[in-house]
């Protein structure tokens, strides 16, 4: 290549490397960057109450509409509740893991109604405003008078059943209960009882509610046929005593649940209206289902 030429290359070379090159023509429009669109800020959302986490500072508040979800940790398992005068609330446990034979047992000896818990960690609290324990259970239910209107806590200490869900329902003024031949089965809408076909029994207590209605002094007789039959355990606790914890009751109340009028531990209850009116069935046979029968004399 020719010497001469050298230089001129190298100087071209330069200027490439360093972004030069021809300006524009004069009077030529330089078309001008688009800017780049801002970003739009993000809105802050309107600060809110934090979601509730079940501590005891953070408690989520009872639903009587759907289940309430608990875990193993009663730290985390607090609701909150306003309650009213004469206000009576029905809570039943469904825990992944139910209360065993011996478990239920225990509960049995060692209550812990009242101010006083049991000693033993399966049990539903209740706390006032102030923090003082006002009642509780040791079991899947509790049904709790409350002593005044105001603000109450509860809190589900089962540690050892692997966490579970709550059901919930209010009984308030003298006719709490809505009766109708379209029940859910809970314990304010009851199922209306039928003695001519079987009544099925789920798998929730909370939902083993029936009506009928009675005349005085009219006798009905009651079975039970369970998907898995009592134990030889539950018979002989049954027949230790008719009310018991251990998920193997026929229980009978009036109109409004305020009054229980026959229970019988077992497969098997008769019992005789005390006056005409409406009465309320309960099969508590835990996770226990079956079949209802029922007949008239």
């Amino acid at each position: 290549m020719n010497s001469k030429f050298l230089p001129c290359m190298l100087a071209l070379l330069v200027l490439s490397a360093c972004g030069g090159g021809s300006d524009p023509e004069p009077g030529t429009p330089t078309t001008p960057t688009t800017p780049t669109t801002p970003t739009t800020p993000t809105t802050p959302g309107t600060p809110g109450t934090p979601v509730a986490s079940g501590s005891p500072s953070s408690p989520k508040s009872l639903s009587f509409e759907s289940s309430n979800t608990i875990g193993a940790d009663p730290f985390f398992n607090n609701f909150t509740y306003v309650a009213s005068a004469d206000e009576r609330l029905v809570v039943r446990v469904n825990l992944a893991a139910p209360l065993s034979d011996t478990e239920s047992a225990r509960c049995a000896s060692n209550p812990g109604t009242g101010s006083t818990p049991s000693s033993y960690s399966s049990q539903i609290h209740i706390y006032d405003s102030r923090g003082v324990r006002v009642g509780g259970i040791c079991g899947e239910d509790l049904t709790f008078n409350f002593p005044a209107p105001g603000t109450y806590m509860l809190n589900f200490e089962f540690p050892s059943n692997g966490g579970g869900t709550i059901n919930a329902a209010s009984l308030v003024g003298v006719s709490p209960v809505q009766f109708s031949d379209s029940g859910d089965g809970t314990p304010t809408r009851p199922k209306k009882l039928s003695t001519l076909t079987g009544n099925a029994i789920g798998s929730n207590p909370f939902n083993g509610y029936y009506w009928v209605q009675a005349a005085q002094g009219e006798s009905f007789v009651l079975g039970v046929q369970l998907h898995r039959p009592l134990t030889q355990t539950q018979k002989t606790r049954c027949a230790s005593g008719a009310e018991s914890t251990n998920n193997a009751q026929l229980r009978v109340f009036n109109a409004s649940l305020s009054q229980q009028v026959a229970v019988a531990c077992g497969e098997g209850l008769r019992f005789v209206a005390p006056a005409a009116g409406t009465y309320i069935i309960q099969t508590d046979y835990g996770v226990n289902g079956g079949t209802l029968n029922a007949s008239r004399l």
